[in-house]
């Protein structure tokens, strides 16, 4: 399991998406609660379906550099990747640099910085799809966490009409619903995401709450609280 996993990470490095996410898969199935190979292959999804819609991949230097702070993310080198991923942005304002520059700064607390690169990003996914998806669920999570439940709330109503199967973005906008008391419109949002991804009916949520709860839990807890 442990060598699919590095096969895998490497193929994804190389821009071989299909071949990487395999090799993951492999792993996986030899070993399902291999955390490492299952954040990995969610890494290479993300990066493959952001890949293939933006309009205008970055090229030359600016893709060398973008690599780079690709390399350095995966490995956790988060300073590292933001120079990275800045220097990018200088040469190639936009798409994937700036979708990964506002990723960074996003697990680096910088939720303010997140959000202008998010939006920066935005122009180059044109087109609805997982891609425009993927960057509206981002934005709109870094939003939530600022505060700004109005423009959350607008940019992952975008994301799951974009993409009704991005799991993440329904149960962003299921939670933020939640924590508004609407639990009506909390329902459908929770359940497309449970429905799009199973595994979390064994995960825990954070609603802010003094202690986390399960997903099924809050699941059930809204369908009670239905009229």
């Amino acid at each position: 399991s442990g060598l699919y996993t590095l096969y895998g990470a490497a193929l994804g490095r190389s821009g071989d998406y299909g071949a990487s996410i395999a090799a993951l898969d492999e792993a996986l199935e030899l070993n399902p609660g291999n955390r490492e190979a299952e954040q990995t292959r969610a890494f290479v999804a993300q990066k493959q379906l952001l890949a293939e819609a933006v309009a205008a991949p970055p090229e030359g230097e600016a893709a060398a550099v973008l690599n780079d702070g690709l390399a350095a993310l995966e490995t956790g080198a988060l300073d590292a990747a933001q120079r990275a991923f800045d220097r990018a942005v200088s040469l190639a304002p936009g798409g994937l640099p700036s979708f990964y520059q506002g990723y960074t700064r996003q697990l680096r607390g910088d939720l303010r910085g997140a959000v202008e690169a998010y939006t920066a990003s935005l122009e180059s996914f044109p087109t609805p799809g997982p891609g425009q998806a993927t960057v509206l669920n981002n934005a709109g999570f870094a939003y939530f966490r600022l505060g700004r439940i109005d423009r959350a709330v607008e940019l992952l109503t975008e994301a799951v009409a974009a993409d009704p199967e991005n799991s993440e973005a329904q149960l962003n906008l299921g939670l933020i619903y939640y924590d508004l008391g609407r639990f009506g419109d909390a329902l459908g949002p929770l359940e497309a995401a449970l429905a799009g991804n199973p595994g979390l009916a064994e995960t825990t949520v954070d609603t802010g709450a003094e202690e986390p709860v399960t997903f099924t839990a809050l699941l059930e807890e809204v369908r009670q609280g239905q009229p």
